[in-house]
């Protein structure tokens, strides 16, 4: 069964997707992957969705403030998707 949580970026299950994420980057591009670290920052995100299938967080979804990137010179979003699953 599919459920959603909401909560922000100190919630442990986004964090780690986000590791997830950050690991297998580095298995595809290898060293050039440490040429983005230093953009690699998780600020705080009071909003972020994430799905779980039978209790394992297998996608998650953030929204920044609109200010906040407005703000930056230049913008990345993504969605992470790293339980295997389409």
């Amino acid at each position: 069964m599919i459920s959603f949580v909401r909560c922000d970026s100190h919630n442990e299950d986004f964090l780690e997707l986000v590791r997830c994420l950050d690991a297998n980057l580095f298995a595809r591009n290898g060293a050039i992957q440490n040429e983005y670290a230093s953009h690699n920052v998780i600020e705080f995100i009071e909003t972020v969705i994430i799905a779980k299938e039978d209790d394992l967080a297998v996608v998650a979804a953030a929204f920044a403030s609109m200010m906040k990137l407005l703000s930056r010179s230049s913008v990345c979003s993504c969605v992470l998707n790293i339980g295997g699953r389409a």
